[in-house]
């Protein structure tokens, strides 16, 4: 059978990554990252908006650094969203959260 023969190989997954990437015009990774930032902030909705924001802008800051590890992300987006981390990050500290 053909199913014994599988074997999980994922060395064509960069190279798939970059085919998208060069389709989508070098905007796969911002997509991407739009994405993670949205659904984040929708996760994180129950929470106060100070909150929702800081918990975003981290996980939004995280994948972008994986994303341009990958080749998918720019110079440009990345510092774009290290700058809105620190930005919500100084909005955190300074309008304070609530306490537990």
């Amino acid at each position: 059978m053909a199913i014994d023969n599988f074997a999980l190989n994922l060395t064509y997954v960069t190279d798939l990554l970059t085919v998208a990437n060069n389709y989508t015009g070098g905007f796969l990774g911002a997509f991407i990252l739009i994405i993670v930032g949205f659904g984040s902030l929708f996760i994180t909705s129950n929470f106060n908006s100070k909150e929702s924001l800081i918990a975003s802008g981290f996980l939004t800051m995280i994948i972008s650094i994986f994303l341009y590890y990958l080749n998918l992300l720019s110079e440009y987006f990345l510092f774009l969203s290290i700058a809105y981390f620190v930005i919500v990050m100084i909005l955190g500290v300074v309008k304070g959260t609530r306490g537990a």
